[in-house]
């Protein structure tokens, strides 16, 4: 799982979720909203749904 935010707000809904695709070579893709700052933090697990473990987090400028 990963979900972005942008550094300042406090918007944290579903919204924020990114897009994961899964295979040998796993990708993920953040639809932001608009220019900024933000923060995508990253979460695995052995199962679909349950608790995720933190796994780190990217900070950068879109």
């Amino acid at each position: 799982m990963a979900k972005f935010n942008l550094i300042g707000s406090n918007n944290n809904t579903e919204d924020n979720n990114c897009q994961i695709n899964q295979g040998i070579i796993t990708s993920i893709k953040c639809k932001l909203p608009k220019q900024g700052e933000y923060i995508v933090n990253f979460f695995a697990a052995q199962e679909k749904y349950g608790n995720y473990n933190y796994l780190g987090r990217f900070q950068f400028n879109y």
